[in-house]
């Protein structure tokens, strides 16, 4: 029997859905371990499994969702994310442009990995830029490939340690 392992994480967000992608990896990253151990590091883990995010032509303007928080959060966790826009589509473009600043350290003692901010020669977005361009996919296969597929992580049963049988 094989077990899924929660811990290697990695979400691809397009348009609307780039806004979800990090709200979601907020709350992840917020949740705290059961406490059902005296050592922290033996504390059974929930959330923290989002290893990396992909951002392709991001919409933080989401109605009803506010992504701004989460951009700022996303850039006090040490996770790589990516943001992947077509370079002739300047509206897509801006936006990229402002969330790359948004989500780049702001002083040297913030260790952390960069983001990355993608720009393609075409004029698509979203689901388009990832569905016509085969470089982009490929960039975003080996970028999970290497954050997410080999981040070394062993499984772990993730229901508290208190409710096993």
């Amino acid at each position: 029997k094989k077990n899924l392992n929660v811990n290697k994480l990695g979400i691809v967000g397009c348009d609307f859905s780039g806004s979800v992608a990090l709200l979601y990896a907020e709350l992840d990253w917020e949740k705290i371990p059961y406490d059902d151990s005296p050592l922290f590091e033996d504390k059974t883990p929930r959330g923290q499994d989002v290893q990396a995010l992909v951002l392709v032509s991001p919409d933080p303007s989401t109605p009803g969702l506010v992504a701004h928080k989460a951009v700022m959060a996303a850039r006090s966790r040490a996770r790589p994310i990516v943001i992947g826009v077509a370079d002739k589509n300047s509206h897509d473009v801006g936006i990229a442009n402002k969330m790359f600043e948004q989500l780049s350290p702001k002083k040297d003692k913030e260790k952390q990995e960069p983001p990355y901010l993608w720009k393609y020669p075409v004029n698509q977005s979203g689901m388009d830029l990832v569905t016509h361009n085969p470089d982009f996919r490929s960039h975003i296969s080996e970028f999970l490939t290497k954050y997410v597929k080999e981040h070394p992580s062993e499984w772990r049963d993730r229901r508290s340690r208190l409710d096993r049988d």
